[in-house]
């Protein structure tokens, strides 16, 4: 049996200011023996098998995973992903991933039949590096419980009172670093020595609302510089997120006018989203409000929020015969297409459109098997904007 080495290489600088893209390199083979009692099949345990391990800040992170998903890459990238995910411990997630100042993968794999079918026992390993040590860490987990305690929050302090109070926290204690300590970009100098950049902030920011059970998310874009990355957060407050940058209005708050930058709407001057957050998906998990926070006021919604949330939709198939298909309505839709074919990839397929959820045809052959699907549709600024497809759903030919 042979293994393929496959060096990755992704060698990703994680600050705002640097973000280097992945490379792979040609594969090797040479003879290999496996231990399979050491792999997971289960994607999820090998992401919190990783995220434990840069939580302990392990220079080496290693992981085993057993897979019939030929393309390693992929999977690499899925659980490495899904290691970051958001939880509600508020030293993971964005936090998390912020904390390693560089990372380096590479894999290699055994390939063997199982049942028929390829499986393939990959052993990933990566080096991260991190831009404070595990004992400053620690320090910093200290350090943010007594400033939690120092807010004096009680059972009927409102989500906006403590955003407000987190918010003024930083921009009063915190002022931009200038220097060329890669410290700065952690949370940890913002709180010990008051000093930081944009990813400090963020990352503080992020904690100390996470400490609150307030939902938030570290956003990298750029300013108006484009050449500059840039980062902020967007912070729940009801149904909804609001943007905050607690960096440049830090800056303000010594020139007498504050808030500049606190709970905007999605339209946000002079911020620009880096691609990953412009999402339909991230749009329709973190939905944006349309305006500016007012206490008091109901807040509706952005344009891209409701057009991605939209897209997340789907319908179902209710009743399907020879002559007439039924399905549920989907909330906002403005008409539907239906799509048939005899081939079960669509590959040659025909298109019918309505605004209801019921849709006669010409009586289909008998002789042939028809696969449905169907989808919805609203009118949007830049035209027709559709849901998911439903799940296909076939009609046998008779046979005779």
């Amino acid at each position: 049996m042979k293994k393929r080495i496959y060096s990755i290489i992704i060698a990703v600088v994680l600050m705002l200011s640097s973000i280097a893209a992945p490379t792979k390199v040609s594969a090797l083979e040479i003879p290999y023996r496996v231990d399979v009692t050491k792999y997971t099949s289960d994607e999820a345990n090998a992401s919190a098998q990783i995220r434990e391990q840069v939580k302990a800040h392990a220079n080496t992170v290693t992981v085993y995973v057993r897979t019939k998903d030929k393309d390693l890459y992929a999977v690499f990238n899925r659980i490495w992903n899904n290691a970051f995910a958001e939880t509600t411990n508020p030293d993971e997630g964005d936090y998390l991933y912020w904390q390693m100042s560089s990372m380096a993968a590479s894999y290699n794999a055994l390939m063997r039949k199982e049942k028929g079918s390829n499986t393939y026992y990959t052993k990933y390993t990566i080096n991260v590096d991190y831009f404070i040590s595990l004992e400053q860490e620690q320090m910093l987990t200290q350090e943010l419980n007594i400033i939690n305690e120092s807010f004096g929050f009680t059972e009927t302090t409102t989500d906006y009172e403590k955003v407000k109070t987190i918010y003024d926290y930083i921009c009063h204690n915190v002022t931009y670093d200038y220097s060329d300590n890669n410290m700065k970009f952690t949370a940890y100098a913002a709180v010990t020595t008051g000093k930081s950049v944009c990813q400090g902030y963020a990352t503080l920011f992020y904690r100390l609302a996470k400490m609150q059970g307030i939902s938030s998310r570290v956003i990298a874009g750029h300013g108006t510089n484009t050449d500059v990355y840039h980062g902020w957060n967007i912070v729940k407050l009801g149904n909804l997120y609001y943007n905050v940058d607690a960096t440049w209005d830090a800056a303000n708050y010594n020139h007498g006018h504050a808030y500049e930058y606190f709970l905007k709407g999605d339209v946000f001057e002079d911020h620009t989203r880096n691609d990953d957050y412009k999402t339909k998906s991230f749009y329709a998990t973190y939905p944006m409000a349309a305006d500016d926070y007012v206490e008091g006021v109901e807040a509706v919604a952005s344009a891209e929020t409701v057009n991605s949330t939209f897209t997340m939709n789907k319908t179902s198939i209710k009743k399907l015969t020879r002559k007439k298909i039924s399905f549920n309505k989907i909330a906002e839709a403005t008409g539907y297409e239906i799509q048939y074919s005899t081939n079960k990839k669509f590959a040659s397929k025909k298109k019918m459109t309505t605004t209801k959820t019921t849709c006669k045809f010409r009586k289909l052959s008998k002789k042939k098997t028809y696969y449905f699907r169907v989808r919805g549709y609203r009118e949007a600024g830049s035209g027709k904007i559709y849901t998911k497809w439903s799940t296909v759903k076939k009609i046998k030919k008779i046979k005779k």
